[in-house]
């Protein structure tokens, strides 16, 4: 059962045939190897070649050796698309793709894909200075996994309500592979629990040199169990101490800490300054790739964190430029995005049932003296504007596309 993953072929012919490097990156099993697929299936005749690199024989090539493969596998007078799935694990891999880019006579549009640090933007403009472009990719969105399912019931007869699929995807999230055992909420838990051992193995232990890898996993827990919180250093120090799990040095957790994000399990969301128009360094929130990766290490608890995580990872696939915001009297609003130098403010909250949940979720947004949007995206409710203007989405409303933001 494969979902056509629209946004991304697009995205690559868009580019198709332009004298740059493809740099298509996200966590492992996301769905980038099956993206290739797809595309490579629109190019129909052409000269394709692709490796893949999760297969552990070609792990040992080095980077002359895959250059020299690929040279012998090229055709004259014809443009070769190259693909090269997790090329991160070839050592100095950036090397052989430069010598194709700029090879002098023969044509190569090439795509690479990778899981980890070395495939980020930053690090690549300093690989390739200048001569990529790049598209993460994430997990299935909500949008994804309920068409599929309302043109494919039979695959799950349970679920076929909005809201009913909505509460699958809040638990269980969407990466790809679940599709296969939708209806199997046990083999579901353990095919997430394999996914992020294996990011942790690849991407965090093997390149890393870890020894003690349940004490990762046991930093990896807390910050999951803090979703959406701020988390520092010292506040996963305290707890160590506070429930006497052992030592572990500052450097060291930031080390976890940093790790985690290079292997795509966890975003960094930083506070903004909105008198200051700047990032902060001080304090961030930490939101997971996945809700199901999440919820499977933390027993499934906290609804609110949960929809607002979804909120975070939604609002990345539209491309805003996502911060926390803190206000005067240490109020505080969920998101604040920008887009074309636009701002718009958003609450998240499962419903505004009781008073004191409009005065902090809709009082919050009050507070900002501009004229900006300002949002409160609900599970439970209609969507409508309230007498301040304030705009009440509901959240499936949103994700299907029946209200922009």
């Amino acid at each position: 059962m494969l979902i056509k993953r629209t946004k991304y072929i697009e995205w690559l012919t868009t580019w198709k045939n332009k004298h740059v490097i493809k740099v298509i990156t996200g966590i492992r099993r996301s769905g980038k190897s099956t993206i290739l697929n797809q595309y490579m299936n629109t190019l129909k005749q052409k000269n394709i070649i692709y490796y893949d690199f999760n297969d552990i024989e070609l792990q040992e090539l080095t980077y002359k050796e895959l250059y020299k493969k690929i040279i012998a596998q090229s055709k004259i007078n014809v443009i070769n698309y190259i693909f090269l799935d997790e090329i991160q694990e070839i050592n100095e891999f950036e090397k052989c793709v430069i010598s194709l880019f700029e090879h002098k006579t023969l044509k190569f549009d090439i795509v690479i894909t990778g899981s980890n640090s070395k495939m980020f933007s930053a690090e690549l403009a300093t690989l390739f200075t200048g001569r990529n472009v790049e598209i993460h990719v994430l997990p299935l969105s909500f949008s994804e996994i309920h068409d599929f399912l309302r043109k494919n019931l039979k695959y799950d007869k349970k679920r076929n309500t909005d809201n009913e699929i909505f509460e699958h995807y809040l638990k269980y999230g969407g990466m790809p592979i679940l599709l296969e055992i939708i209806n199997n909420t046990s083999l579901i838990k353990n095919r997430l629990n394999k996914i992020l051992d294996d990011v942790i193995d690849k991407d965090v232990r093997t390149r890393h040199k870890i020894k003690n890898v349940s004490e990762f996993k046991r930093i990896a827990q807390f910050i999951f169990d803090n979703n959406g919180n701020v988390t520092s250093t010292i506040s996963i120090h305290n707890y160590l101490i506070s429930n006497k799990i052992g030592e572990i040095t500052r450097p060291t957790l930031d080390n976890y800490q940093k790790w985690m994000m290079d292997s795509l399990i966890i975003y960094k969301n930083p506070y903004y300054d909105l008198k200051g128009k700047r990032v902060l360094n001080t304090s961030s929130k930490y939101y997971c790739v996945d809700t199901g990766i999440k919820n499977v290490n933390t027993n499934f608890k906290n609804e609110g964190k949960l929809l607002e995580n979804i909120a975070f990872l939604e609002l990345l696939r539209n491309n805003y430029e996502v911060y926390s915001l803190k206000l005067r009297n240490e109020k505080e609003i969920d998101f604040l995005i920008i887009k074309d130098h636009k701002k718009t403010y958003i609450q998240v909250a499962k419903n505004l049932d009781t008073e004191k949940i409009k005065n902090r979720e809709i009082g919050n947004l009050i507070s900002i003296n501009d004229n900006n949007r300002k949002i409160v995206i609900v599970c439970e409710g209609e969507s409508y504007v309230d007498d301040n203007g304030i705009e009440i989405i509901n959240i499936i409303d949103w994700l299907l596309g029946k209200v922009k933001i």
